[in-house]
């Protein structure tokens, strides 16, 4: 997929973090992919999922709407436990 569709794909997000070993890669083209839309990029170079979920809140104040996506080993599996763990179902 080239750079505009990265930019399509997170288009209507306000901001997207990049974790992981893969991170800093990625983090040089989605920059160049989304330089003219309203999103901003960051990467996360931490292996606690309580300071990711730190960096994700002061990034999106009030009540933001959080998605994982990527592997489910390493980091993935630290912030699906930690959501298990300290977060509420939204059931609307």
């Amino acid at each position: 997929m080239g750079p505009g569709g990265r930019g399509r794909f997170f288009r209507g997000f306000a901001h997207v973090v990049l974790a992981g070993p893969p991170a800093a890669a990625a983090l040089r083209k989605f920059r160049k992919a989304l330089e003219s839309g309203q999103t901003s990029v960051s990467r996360f170079a931490g292996s606690s999922p309580a300071a990711l979920m730190d960096l994700v809140l002061s990034l999106a104040p009030g009540e933001p709407v959080v998605v994982g996506l990527g592997n489910i080993v390493g980091l993935g599996e630290k912030v699906v436990l930690y959501w298990e763990e300290r977060g509420e179902p939204d059931d609307r």
